[in-house]
């Protein structure tokens, strides 16, 4: 399951501290998704960072090809606690999918 991650005036030591964080919230991701096929997982991290306010945008896109395709972005002025909130809402709509998506009895 590739990553592609892409920044906008990030400096490299951020990128590289994001990069490792990503992996553990990757993991997450990977457990909730693990009926997907491996292949079939592609995730797009993008960061954007606003000088002038001091903050950080991410913005998390979880493609899996059977149809679901989720996407969310937060704003924070710590660029770890953005990627937490992106994350954990990519997490909420993966769960509604899921749930959706279970025959009713």
């Amino acid at each position: 399951m590739p990553t592609e991650h892409t920044y906008t005036d990030v400096i490299d030591d951020t990128k590289e501290l994001l990069e490792e964080y990503w992996l553990k919230k990757e993991r997450r991701l990977n457990k909730l998704l693990a009926n997907s096929p491996a292949d079939a997982l592609l995730y797009h991290v993008h960061v954007v960072h606003f000088a002038h306010h001091n903050a950080y945008q991410v913005s998390v896109h979880v493609t899996v090809s059977g149809g679901l395709d989720v996407r969310a972005e937060q704003t924070s002025h710590d660029p770890h606690k953005a990627l937490d909130l992106a994350v954990d809402r990519v997490v909420v709509q993966i769960r509604a999918y899921r749930d959706r998506r279970k025959p009713s009895l």
